[in-house]
């Protein structure tokens, strides 16, 4: 009796098992479809984290990520620039930091306004809200 119910186990397992492996690949064919590849994006942004604050010269202080977006707040002895970077591999700006704080940055270009705090990030142009999405910091 025992026998059989080690058997049954190892099916339930197995079957588990299978069901997850079939899972990853129909993922990893819609990633491939949609032309995204989750280990190269992944190595990117691992790179991007290393070079973007140390090809200036300084170091990171934050790096935070949203839907959207990369944004890297680099510095020397104290933060002074922002880096944000669209996901989609299209623009990026850099810009020195207006204003900061522990929890908030500010950085300035005409009259857009970027503003990354612990729970989002806000660009608004003339006062107007264009993009606001969740953040999520990386220290």
């Amino acid at each position: 009796m025992q026998s059989r119910k080690h058997q049954y186990n190892y099916q339930r397992v197995f079957r588990q098992i299978s069901i997850g492996f079939g899972a990853s690949l129909c993922l990893l064919a819609i990633a491939q479809n949609t032309n995204i590849n989750p280990v190269k994006a992944n190595s990117i942004e691992i790179a991007q984290a290393a070079s973007v604050c140390e090809s200036s010269g300084g170091s990171q202080f934050v790096s935070a990520e949203t839907k959207n977006y990369l944004v890297y707040i680099c510095g020397g002895d104290n933060p002074n620039t922002y880096v944000g970077m669209a996901k989609n591999g299209g623009n990026s700006i850099s810009l020195p930091l207006q204003t900061y704080s522990r929890d908030r940055f500010v950085a300035v270009n005409g009259d857009t306004r970027y503003t990354l705090t612990r729970a989002e990030l806000i660009v608004t142009k003339n006062g107007r809200v264009i993009a606001r999405e969740r953040a999520q910091w990386k220290r």
